[in-house]
């Protein structure tokens, strides 16, 4: 559609992404001032642009999208609106297969809802038919597959032969990227720098940060993070840790919690910021 307007296919690209990063950006700060201060909502927003890997979301890559569509997704089913709320959920498995992983977040808020506040049967037996539109949306996505390459799992198989990625398990994935990790430090540089510790360092940190985020965060997000994990990280020869886990928002919501405390902010913003940059340089040296 941006292509219509700019005809030029990078530059659409680079457009689509900027404005979907910038709605996203909007909808985030909505979604956090339903449980937090103006100030802390914002400087969410702030720790999600200073994210190491963040500069993706200018790529001309689905990150933008996603995140749109997942932080929409859970802003209109928290705020009543479970129909349009599941529609964007369909358009984050449609964008990438992890937006599956949305039906976690909104199953335990619905759950949660309905104990709160005696839902009726009738309202329940709706939402959970809701529920059904987010996988429909992997389901365009596998039909699209089937339409132009005639296998409907046929990006598995481009998966498998082109990046060697298949569904494993998440420890695995830390055990031989510590290994690689190890090996790079006395024989290539460029590789630990770019590759492996950065994976490495997003895996480790994310998982503290939701361990200790765990009794300040709504239970649909810490629900939702353990599945997301599990699959994103149980990828077999994992590249992009650092740009599957910035798309995960709640991360930035624990770490606008841990810099309420101006210490804690005047060492952490700091040091994202310095991550940031030099993560940024190492893409822009092309190194793996």
């Amino acid at each position: 559609l941006t292509h219509l307007l700019v005809r030029h296919w990078t530059v659409a690209a680079l457009m689509t992404s900027a404005l979907c990063f910038a709605c996203a950006g909007c909808v985030l700060y909505k979604l956090l001032r339903l449980d937090v201060s103006h100030e802390s909502a914002v400087r969410g927003v702030v720790i999600l642009c200073l994210t190491p890997g963040s500069f993706f979301f200018a790529a001309p890559m689905s990150e933008s999208l996603f995140l749109l569509c997942c932080v929409s997704c859970v802003y209109l089913a928290r705020t009543g609106r479970f129909l349009p709320g599941c529609l964007m959920g369909a358009a984050a498995a449609f964008t990438r297969s992890l937006g599956v992983t949305l039906m976690v977040p909104l199953l335990t808020e619905l759950i949660a809802y309905a104990v709160r506040r005696a839902l009726p049967v009738k309202t329940i037996v709706s939402r959970c038919a809701c529920l059904c539109l987010i996988p429909l949306g992997f389901g365009a996505y596998v039909y699209i597959n089937y339409c132009v390459a005639g296998d409907p799992f046929q990006f598995l198989i481009y998966q498998s032969e082109h990046w060697n990625q298949q569904l494993g398990l998440f420890f695995h994935t830390a055990s031989y990227q510590t290994e690689y990790a190890i090996s790079a430090a006395r024989e290539n540089t460029a590789n630990l720098l770019g590759l492996w510790l950065p994976n490495l360092l997003s895996q480790v940190c994310s998982l503290g940060l939701m361990i200790y985020g765990a009794r300040k965060l709504r239970a649909s997000y810490t629900a939702w993070y353990i599945v997301y994990f599990v699959i994103a990280i149980g990828t077999t020869w994992l590249l992009s840790a650092p740009r599957y886990l910035m798309a995960f928002f709640p991360g930035a919501i624990v770490l606008s919690h841990l810099t309420e405390r101006k210490g804690w902010r005047s060492m952490l913003l700091p040091a994202l910021f310095g991550l940031w940059a030099l993560y940024f340089f190492v893409f822009l040296l092309r190194w793996q």
